[in-house]
């Protein structure tokens, strides 16, 4: 599979509850703007397309995430839904999204920037994050990224920020050199 690969929307991935990008069923979207539809609006619709493509169906691509999460060491996490919406038994920690989030940064950087994506357009319509923290440091600061698992008061976040090697902070007692931090 590439970032071009097309993925099938099942009827069962268009029928997800919101939030959702409304794709139909029958028609395809890109990994790549699916992997933004998933992460800028949290699309229900296209995380279950995307499971469906990699596991065959949504349950056992829940086997095979909880299968990579114990291989990272995610001892409290079982995945029983690709969306992330309610269910009994889908459950997770803070500290196991922690190791999550370094695992994606350190093993696959090359895709951690989608998790810092204001925006993206799919056929003719452009798609804003409903993520305010996200859209509110987007004017103040640079590299922010972050990785979410929420529903309504159920929600855990964590967030990272990435220093730019060549930044200094200028005071009065450090003479310009790079702040320890």
């Amino acid at each position: 599979m590439t970032l071009a690969t097309p993925i099938w929307v099942s009827v069962h991935a268009a029928s997800q509850a919101p939030t959702k990008l409304y794709a139909r069923p029958g028609t395809t979207i890109p990994v790549d703007d699916a992997v933004k539809a998933v992460v800028v609006l949290s699309a229900n619709d296209v995380a279950v397309a995307i499971a469906e493509a990699i596991g065959g169906t949504e349950s056992h691509f829940s086997e095979l995430m909880t299968a990579k999460a114990r291989s990272w060491g995610m001892t409290h996490t079982f995945f029983h839904n690709a969306s992330g919406l309610p269910d009994d038994l889908q459950l997770t920690s803070a500290g196991d999204l922690g190791i999550l989030a370094r695992h994606l940064a350190y093993d696959f950087p090359q895709y951690f920037h989608y998790f810092s994506t204001y925006s993206f357009t799919w056929r003719g319509a452009t798609h804003y994050t409903h993520d305010n923290l996200i859209g509110a440091l987007r004017w103040r600061r640079r590299n922010q990224d972050r990785l979410y698992w929420s529903f309504g008061l159920q929600s855990c976040f964590v967030r990272r920020s990435q220093r730019r090697p060549h930044h200094r902070r200028r005071n009065g007692r450090n003479n310009g050199q790079a702040a320890r931090h």
